[in-house]
């Protein structure tokens, strides 16, 4: 297979990867939501929080510079695994020993427990990490994306299964472990032939891993730090219940779309890397970028906004009413981080990553702040308030550093936000129009699936309709690949524009 044909297959695995993997946490989230208590709901979320940080801090990075390196010898790959492995093994015992500090900083009973349960999975996870890497490097996707699908249903399974016995958050935590566990063992078997462990491991090995992956893990640190400002101010200043409801809300509105997104930015980072001389066609892609984020994610956050309190009532259960405005709040702050999302793939591809880590610490620095004031002012209200002010600053930078770096104009930029809006619009009025009809239909269910479905027809009708160069070109990109998986010569000399 050609390279261009494995570079395509790859995506399409990558893409029903993210998309399935999506589907199931979320109904995972929808289930735990509805069987566990608000302040349950909450510990789980800390223990989210704690598997995402130990995660980067597990891997540094390594499988990324496996990938990058253009020559590795098995014995680097055996020191680099049994690396990852005392790393893992290390920061399972600072988990374990962090347990009673944590529970003492979140105020939540047996949160210790819950934390030295989910520790073991560090001593499973890292196993895995090496053989994924050695799969994407070389293009072998499938094997990756079945790991992730897998993990992803079995841990659903799990969840499931050992909630319904009544172990509640420990039934949740124990199939995070057992998830992890059926991850690693797919992606040992799938990368099998291409390395099988040995009893070899010299430090000396590992240095030019090193160098490359330190920055990148900075750079993740902060922007977890940045990601989950929020739920550790309403975690720490308000209670483990509110910290539950925010939690929900916020996988639903901004989590789920930072998934999906860099199925398109993954995608364009090395078109726009081939082409980073030329800033004119780099401008141009970036902000048909732009567009293509806003297209994705607007309506149907918009969406989620105007149905927020049918939403909550009807998929999460009456008792989280209370969560529905600071939903509507976050659906706002998961559309302005759409937009900001290309930003990353831009630094990286004109190779100003360090000025994007510099931004990205003042970035951090101002979420915290912003957000520790919010929560105690109004409380999980507040703090997402702060998280919409933060967002809206941060689309002020990017344009700004898009002036600087590609002289993009203001008009150019405004552009892409606006195509993404207007285009949402005829959803909008509908679904508004349907609220005023309603009468003694709202808040049913069948009344609710009903504005779904109308409002997501009337949005995919306006995209089939609008004579937009960019929509007309993701139309045809839809439909104009032959048997081969080839572009038609025509099409592929097209620029997208706005």
């Amino acid at each position: 297979m050609g390279l261009k044909r494995q570079v395509l297959s790859g995506a399409r695995w990558i893409g029903t990867s993210v998309a399935v993997t999506s589907v199931l946490q979320l109904l995972q989230l929808t289930y735990i939501a509805r069987v566990l208590d608000a302040r349950s709901v909450g510990a789980v979320a800390v223990i989210t929080m704690v598997v995402g940080l130990a995660d980067i801090l597990t891997n540094v990075g390594l499988s990324n510079s496996l990938i990058q390196r253009k020559e590795i010898t098995q014995d680097e790959i055996s020191s680099l695994y049994w690396l990852n492995a005392a790393l893992g093994a290390s920061i399972a015992l600072i988990l374990f020993a962090s347990g009673p500090a944590l529970e003492a900083f979140f105020r939540i009973p047996d949160l210790a427990g819950l934390i030295a349960l989910v520790a073991v999975a560090f001593a499973i996870t890292p196993h895995g990490q090496i053989f994924r890497g050695l799969l994407e490097k070389n293009l072998m996707f499938a094997p990756a994306a079945l790991a992730d699908i897998l993990w992803a249903t079995s841990t659903l399974g799990f969840c499931i299964g050992l909630t319904a016995v009544g172990l509640g958050a420990a039934g949740v935590v124990a199939a995070m472990v057992l998830g992890f566990a059926v991850k690693t063992i797919v992606l040992a078997v799938g990368a099998r032939r291409l390395f099988a462990v040995k009893a070899h491991f010299r430090f000396d090995e590992t240095r030019r891993f090193l160098s490359f992956s330190v920055f990148q893990v900075l750079d993740a640190i902060v922007g977890f730090v940045g990601n989950n400002a929020g739920a550790i101010a309403v975690g720490r200043i308000l209670s483990a219940s509110d910290l539950g409801g925010y939690n929900v809300a916020y996988s639903y509105a901004v989590t789920t779309p930072a998934k999906l997104n860099p199925v398109v930015t993954r995608v364009m980072f090395p078109a726009l890397s081939r082409i980073q001389d030329d800033r004119r066609r780099v401008a141009e892609h970036t902000m048909s970028l732009l567009a293509v984020t806003g297209l994705i994610n607007v309506a149907p956050l918009v969406g989620l906004a105007l149905l927020a309190d049918d939403f909550v009532d009807l998929v999460l259960g009456s008792k989280w009413s209370w969560v529905a405005p600071t939903l509507q709040l976050l659906s706002v702050v998961g559309i302005l981080r759409a937009f900001g999302n290309p930003m990353g793939v831009v630094l990286m591809a004109l190779d100003r990553m360090k000025l994007g880590f510099v931004i990205n610490v003042a970035k951090a620095a101002v979420t915290i702040a912003a957000v520790t004031v919010g929560a105690m002012v109004d409380g999980m209200r507040g703090t997402a308030t702060a998280l919409v002010g933060v967002s809206l600053l941060s689309l002020v930078v990017n344009y700004l550093l898009l002036r600087r770096l590609l002289g993009v104009t203001f008009l150019q930029y405004a552009a892409p936000h606006w195509l993404a809006v207007r285009l949402a619009l005829p959803m909008v009025i509908v679904l508004a129009g349907m609220t005023l009809m309603g009468g003694g239909l709202e808040g049913s269910l069948a009344w609710f699936v009903a504005k779904v479905v109308v409002g997501g027809g009337t949005y995919l009708a306006t995209l089939a309709l609008t004579r937009s160069p960019l929509v007309a070109d993701l139309r045809g990109l839809a439909v104009g690949v032959n048997k081969g998986g080839e572009r038609h010569d025509h099409e592929r000399s097209r620029e997208l524009s706005v």
